[in-house]
């Protein structure tokens, strides 16, 4: 069991007869929503919050599961059912990612984590409430758990790569 699951299953239980203790239970689950550590940059810290008590409120919890990658750890999946078993994870290698710059998350349902879930509405459901709050949904182009902030703030990778690479943009 996760913090989030913890927070929500145990703390909210007990605190059925103190409407204060039910907030403080949910805030705190919503706190640990973006993992400690995670190098996300700030500009998605508030969007994603916002995004997790929305859900949180529809009755459709969220849980971020991947935020940064290392361009190593991008090659790594990109390798993943082309060059080592599996299935494609992803058409981005090490650098092409908003993952390699803490500018991507992904995210799972917490009710139902298996991907897609069993009611894939919710993908369309909770991506048209990411953009707007000014998130980009990568279920606009086959990747529904990815959230960034990106391409349309003017964030380009193929600049941020040349930069981290020591190359003249």
């Amino acid at each position: 069991m996760n913090v989030f699951e913890f927070l929500k299953n145990y703390l909210v239980q007990d605190a059925t007869k103190n409407a204060n203790g039910r907030n403080i239970a949910k805030h705190l689950a919503l706190v640990f929503l973006i993992p400690k550590n995670s190098f996300l940059h700030s500009a998605l810290n508030e969007p994603l919050l916002k995004l997790g008590k929305w859900c949180e409120k529809e009755d459709h919890p969220i849980e971020i599961t991947s935020t940064f990658r290392t361009f190593k750890e991008q090659d790594i999946l990109y390798q993943k059912g082309r060059t080592s078993p599996g299935s494609k994870i992803t058409n981005a290698k090490g650098g092409e990612s908003y993952h390699n710059y803490g500018l991507a998350a992904d995210f799972k349902f917490v009710k139902d984590p298996h991907y897609p879930p069993s009611q894939s509405f919710l993908w369309k459901k909770v991506g048209q409430k990411a953009e707007e709050l000014g998130l980009e949904w990568g279920g606009r182009w086959g990747d529904n758990p990815h959230l960034q902030y990106g391409e349309g703030k003017g964030i380009d990778w193929r600049i941020l790569k040349a930069y981290f690479e020591g190359d003249s943009v």
